[in-house]
């Protein structure tokens, strides 16, 4: 508003041979041009921000979805198996996979035991 104001102020005086408005209109022309510089410049600042956040934020979500799929690619290859578990871990599967792999292990023991205990 204050470049619109100044330049309405130079204006009026070359149009209106007042010099007085002149030198009132340039001054508000030049700081109303500084401060939309200035506002500017801090909005382009705060896209890049924004940007950078934003890019972390799907670099996160690559991660979780890179997690994803090697867990699914590795508890549709062998789990439950006893040799699972090993497999697993050599290829860096998750803890939780590493548990459920070991618990399928132990269930596989209770259940031989107890067939060995019927008979």
């Amino acid at each position: 508003m204050a470049l619109v104001c100044g330049g309405v102020l130079a204006g009026w005086s070359i149009l209106g041979g007042r010099a007085d408005l002149w030198g009132l209109g340039v001054p508000i022309a030049l700081g109303g041009q500084f401060v939309l510089l200035l506002g500017l410049v801090l909005q382009l600042d705060r896209l890049w921000l924004d940007s950078r956040k934003a890019s972390a934020k799907l670099e996160q979500v690559d991660n979780k979805l890179r997690e994803l799929k090697q867990t699914t690619t590795l508890l549709g290859t062998g789990h439950g198996t006893p040799g699972a578990f090993y497999a697993h871990f050599a290829e860096g599967a998750s803890p939780s996979l590493l548990l459920t792999d070991l618990k399928s292990q132990l269930d596989l023991l209770a259940l031989k035991l107890s067939n060995e205990s019927e008979r």
